[in-house]
């Protein structure tokens, strides 16, 4: 730990210059560490605080370099997690890593609540940019195929993977997402219940949250049938009673979430084209 601080800061103060001798070292060790320890026949693994750390520190390394000069950053990562190029996502502990890494570059990007210098957020862009232009559709394969891969089989890299298409989708191609494979993804895992279901839940609200011109944002939560799935969960034998034990709170906190952000959504919409056709309407609308 006491390492990898030493190693952060050390990023810091050269984040600036990607090009300096020092980073690139940095950046060898460190990759060359990350697949003795989550790449294939990898027998040892860290403790949870160092992981998230060493994924802290890899980010970091992302921001100063991901631009120029460690431009196969998600290659590296991705190759963690399988035993062979074209094989299966078969390695747990890879595909764990490249998943913690894929929701921190998010947090370090493209997080609208984290404040941003000027300077960052302009960097920021460019990463994103960059993002998109080479590396975000195989990526979104990525996180399908892994998921595909370990339901059933573990349900951590399943929520994982729903969080990082819930928090990317903000800033990536919709088509990436909105599409006949992630969908059908997608409405599968709301029905396995639990912490798997409510993950999708959250993808979902994520989707139907994203910006987006009001005519095509209505045409989305026409499209994802948001009413009629609201509709189903709200239904459930799980929300029938909220007096008794096994009332599922949970469920019903992203159920609400849900409805609340497809409802404020066409409240704008609406209130727009009520705004510039008929006042009256606006006020008489129900």
């Amino acid at each position: 730990m006491f390492c990898l601080e030493i190693l952060k800061d050390a990023v810091d103060r050269r984040s600036q210059h990607p090009e300096d001798e020092p980073l690139r070292y940095i950046q060898q060790l460190l990759l060359e560490y990350v697949q003795a320890t989550y790449g294939p026949g990898s027998s040892t693994s860290d403790s949870s605080f160092i992981q998230n750390k060493l994924c802290q520190v890899i980010t970091l390394l992302f921001i100063a370099t991901y631009t120029t000069t460690w431009q196969t950053f998600f290659d590296d990562l991705m190759a963690l997690g399988k035993s062979s190029p074209r094989g299966a996502w078969d390695n747990l502990s890879g595909v764990e890593f490249f998943m913690r890494v894929s929701l921190n570059v998010h947090d370090e990007v493209a997080d609208v609540l984290i404040p941003r210098t000027p300077q960052e957020g302009q960097r920021n862009i460019l990463i994103k940019d960059s993002v998109r232009n080479r590396d975000v559709r195989k990526l979104v394969t990525a996180w399908q195929e892994i998921m595909e891969e370990w339901k059933g089989k573990n349900n951590q890299v399943v929520e994982m993977g729903l969080g990082t298409i819930g928090r990317w989708v903000s800033w990536i191609d919709i088509s990436l997402v909105v599409n006949e494979l992630m969908l059908n993804q997608l409405f599968q895992f709301m029905d396995f219940g639990g912490k798997v279901r409510d993950a999708a839940i959250g993808a979902l609200t994520e989707i139907v949250g994203k910006k987006m011109k009001g005519p095509d944002k209505m045409d989305l939560i026409t499209f994802l049938n948001v009413g009629q799935i609201a509709e189903q969960i709200a239904h459930s034998a799980a929300l029938q009673d909220q007096k008794a034990d096994d009332y599922d709170t949970d469920l019903a906190e992203g159920t609400a979430k849900l409805v609340n952000v497809a409802a404020m959504d066409i409240v704008m919409i609406l209130s727009k084209v009520c705004i510039h056709t008929s006042p009256c309407f606006f006020f008489g609308f129900h």
